[in-house]
């Protein structure tokens, strides 16, 4: 798609920390996804998604630091080249689920200057989620739920801002735990 005016945001947060966004002239995004599902057996499937995107601000004019004006073409702020996704599901018996979560995002950039120093690393997560049903009479299902985000503990940020050319992250948890029950009547 190309745009002219393109809302986006900056990278930089006003006084009371909501987001500022700016018209910037001419950009595009374009991209390819693919989504798929496969049956490994009558007990394990595997659910896969990727997506390929280039999002460019078409001249946006950099200031350097004598305040002089460059145009260049430049990634659009928090637009990852590459995402991916995947779930292995094993169903070992009736009403029992075990998931392997995988998800996989590319480098962004916190600004639209596309400058290296203010950018989020890629990242690879894996959770763990476990699920049991029951369906008791009177009740149509209910179902015990258990997630562990981020195995591996991996230290990453999933966003973040920039402001005069220094990077601000919002760092994720470490590995934690959720549980879950849920009752359908």
């Amino acid at each position: 798609m190309n745009y002219t005016d393109q809302l986006v945001l900056t990278g930089e947060i006003n006084d009371v920390g909501s987001p500022i966004r700016a018209n910037v002239g001419r950009s595009y995004r374009t991209g390819l996804e693919f989504s798929g599902m496969i049956n490994l057996s009558d007990q394990i499937s595997w659910n896969a998604n990727v997506t390929w995107s280039i999002n460019k601000n078409q001249d946006y004019a950099v200031l350097d630091e004598n305040n002089n004006s460059t145009n260049r073409n430049t990634t659009i702020i928090l637009s990852p080249s590459w995402i991916a996704g995947s779930q292995f599901t094993w169903k070992p018996f009736e009403n029992f689920q075990s998931s392997l979560l995988s998800k996989y995002v590319s480098k962004q950039y916190l600004d639209n200057t596309q400058d290296e120093n203010v950018a989020l690393d890629d990242y690879f997560i894996n959770d763990i989620r476990l699920s049991y049903q029951i369906h008791p009479k009177g009740i149509e299902r209910i179902e015990f739920g258990f997630l562990v985000n981020n195995i591996f503990n991996v230290e990453y940020s999933s966003n973040g801002y920039g402001y005069g050319g220094t990077p601000y992250f919002y760092p994720q948890a470490g590995t934690n735990f959720l549980a879950m029950l849920s009752v359908k009547l």
